[in-house]
């Protein structure tokens, strides 16, 4: 049954992209508060203590779309890329 599924979920989580059709009808600053987010998360799983230590964009404390873009995109990719590791993972069987 496991096996059957996994194709299933491939092609589902395959087919989402970061942001998706959000972005495109979205203001500017939010879509590089995004992409600047969506960076961020992506360096997070590279080094995650130089990451902490870095600051923020400026925009970030005076831009409220590009915060909001920003929280939106550290989140989706980090939780894309959580999701990659977590599938490269070998499971356990269970006997």
């Amino acid at each position: 049954m496991r096996r059957c599924l996994w194709p299933l979920l491939v092609l589902f989580l395959g087919g989402c992209a970061p942001g998706g059709g959000v972005l495109k009808n979205a203001p500017s600053s939010y879509r590089d508060g995004y992409e600047k987010g969506c960076e961020r998360a992506k360096m997070w799983f590279v080094d995650s203590l130089a990451e902490e230590a870095r600051p923020k964009p400026a925009l970030y404390r005076t831009d409220p779309r590009f915060k909001e873009g920003y929280d939106a995109g550290f989140d989706d990719c980090y939780e894309e890329k959580e999701l990659e590791i977590w599938m490269e993972r070998p499971f356990a069987t269970v006997r």
